[in-house]
């Protein structure tokens, strides 16, 4: 009978995960987050929150489906706003009838999410760590964020943060959504210990496309890199578009125009210049997926950061890879 990864102690944990380390040709420390990040998964997954939830993102893509490479850290779960806020004025996809309504939506949002995480959430959390007896402590850093800061068995590592960010969103139904199961990578070579799994309510591929093919799109006309790592977003678009799942992407475009529309109320964005961003007609004829310039550096040298931290493993598709999937898939959308 395995054992139960958790119930080892600190030092059997260490060597089972250098030894999975060695065989995987995977650094350590994403092999220990991985296990953390599983482990939250069924954490929230098996609690009394776990059928008005959907894991969606890039984690959902490596995790869930297996059709990414690279090593993606953050969980990002929307709370399904008819379950959320029932009672309120939007339609089946969660869409307000005006401009006015969506503000009272995203008031209500604002004010009754960072206390559902506060109050419901995090001690459901809390209860699992002290259960487990993890080295484990909870931190909300912002109104729509938790992170589940651990300590970790390896030092000299700082790209990849002891910590597994869960980001809240709760301002669109995150359907269409699929069960699936996810296990750890440890799990492969270690058939003795018993890591972490969960079964997951998560966010089909079509609409996480759009999601992020939609970012990328306000990428592109803003030409401003918010943060690190974006470029991890062209990555996972590249995989997608080699993926089977591409030709039901490319020929139905009803979660496109879903997620437009829900883009347009929650998160209207200017361009460069200053003009309102289109998403109706992007995900329709004029989606811009390439950027030009100093904003195509910026993403060529974020990727390379990602290489050298081993988020995006070896062997994976180089910048120029990723860009020329990228051109062709802005063609076949806009054709």
């Amino acid at each position: 009978m395995p054992t139960n990864f958790t119930e080892l102690d600190w030092g059997a944990q260490e060597r089972a995960l250098s030894f999975a380390s060695n065989e995987l040709n995977q650094a350590p420390h994403i092999l220990e987050k991985d296990v953390m990040v599983v482990w939250v998964l069924n954490a929230v997954f098996t609690s009394n929150f776990g059928d008005v939830l959907s894991f969606k993102g890039g984690t959902s893509l490596s995790k869930a489906y297996g059709l990414i490479d690279r090593f993606s850290e953050d969980v990002d779960l929307t709370y399904d706003i008819r379950r959320f806020l029932p009672g309120m004025n939007f339609d089946e996809d969660g869409i307000p009838p005006t401009k006015s309504q969506e503000s009272k939506l995203t008031k209500a949002v604002r004010e009754k999410l960072p206390e559902w995480i506060r109050n419901d959430l995090a001690p459901v959390l809390e209860d699992a760590i002290a259960k487990d007896g993890l080295r484990a402590k909870l931190v909300q850093e912002s109104e729509e964020t938790l992170n589940v800061n651990f300590e970790s068995h390896f030092s000299g590592h700082s790209y990849v943060r002891s910590s597994v960010l869960l980001e809240f969103g709760a301002r669109s139904t995150g359907e269409p959504t699929i069960s699936k199961n996810i296990d750890c990578y440890a799990q492969q070579v270690i058939p003795t210990v018993a890591f972490p799994t969960a079964t997951v309510r998560t966010m089909k591929v079509e609409r996480t496309f759009w999601e992020k093919a939609t970012a990328t799109h306000v990428y592109s006309l803003q030409e401003n890199l918010k943060k690190e790592r974006f470029s991890r977003h062209w990555h996972d678009l590249h995989y997608i578009f080699k993926s089977p799942h591409w030709e039901a992407i490319r020929n139905d475009k009803e979660i496109a125009k879903k997620v437009a529309v829900h883009r347009s109320l929650f998160f209207p964005e200017k361009d460069k210049d200053g003009a309102v961003i289109d998403y109706k007609t992007a995900v329709d004829v004029n989606m811009r997926i390439i950027p030009n310039g100093s904003a195509l550096k910026k993403l060529r040298d974020d990727y390379a950061m990602m290489q050298d931290s081993q988020i995006v493993r070896e062997g994976a598709p180089s910048f120029d890879e990723i860009l020329e999937s990228c051109a062709a898939m802005e063609r076949e959308l806009n054709s």
